[in-house]
Formats: C-alpha cells, sequence, structure tokens
C-alpha cells in the first residue's frame, strides 16, 4: 500500500470517500463491483469539483482510488483495509 504522507486534503477527501462506500455497501450486496464506483459529480457539490480534482489525481497515483476520464472514480479493494486503519489512527489522536 502507499506510504504515509498524505496532506490534510488528501485524508479529509479519504474520509468522505469511505463514509460513501460504507454508505453504498449498506444498501447493495457486500463487495459488489457497484459499491466501490463513486461519481465526482454527485458526490461533491459544484463549487468543490475543480478543487477536488487534483486530490483525486493525487489519490489515484497512491493507488488509493482508480480514477476515470469520465468524472468517475473506484475505490481499490486492497486500500479498503488500509484506510480503515489510517482513519482508526487518525481518530485516535
Amino acid at each position: 500500500m502507499p506510504d504515509n504522507s498524505f496532506t490534510q486534503d488528501e485524508d479529509k477527501l479519504l474520509h468522505i470517500i469511505y463514509h460513501e462506500y460504507l454508505a453504498q455497501k449498506s444498501i447493495t450486496p457486500l463487495n459488489t463491483y457497484q459499491s466501490k464506483i463513486f461519481q465526482v459529480n454527485s458526490l461533491f457539490p459544484d463549487e468543490q469539483k475543480n478543487s477536488i480534482m487534483p486530490t483525486l489525481v493525487k489519490l489515484s497515483i497512491k493507488r488509493i482510488i482508480r480514477l476515470f476520464s469520465d468524472k468517475r472514480f473506484m475505490l481499490n479493494e486492497k486500500a479498503i483495509p488500509y484506510i480503515e486503519k489510517r482513519l482508526n489512527k487518525n481518530s485516535m489522536i
């Protein structure tokens, strides 16, 4: 998995993505492809889309997500346990 050097924006975005993943997972069967696909347009308000894209690119480079040209992204299955550990560790601080 990627190194531990995440910016504050990346951590914030990870938190948002993970909570949306949990919400989608609760309404779709476990481990389905659809529970890991997100639309940038529906996840973030219009005023945030342009500022969010560079952070999404960075998370893609770190292999947390897979970014598609049509402004969708997919959460990397192998990244989910890493994100859970990271969020739990940060919540203890």
